[in-house]
């Protein structure tokens, strides 16, 4: 999973959230992550209800 600025629809919108990999959050030092958001849904996968998109449960974006 990828947040590109010129990607694809779903890259797209994770870049313009700020979504960071698990990795990227961690170097950051982001203690908080997609797992504690209540926007995520693990039904069919991790999916973020606010961003709609797929995600991972070690993720973060700036609406967390």
């Amino acid at each position: 999973m990828k947040a590109v600025y010129s990607g694809t629809l779903a890259e797209q919108a994770r870049y313009k959230a700020g979504w960071m990999m698990a990795n990227e959050r961690k170097e950051k030092g982001i203690k908080g992550k997609c797992g504690d958001c209540a926007s995520l849904e693990e039904n069919h996968g991790a999916h973020c209800k606010k961003i709609a998109v797929a995600t991972r449960v070690g993720c973060v974006c700036v609406h967390f």
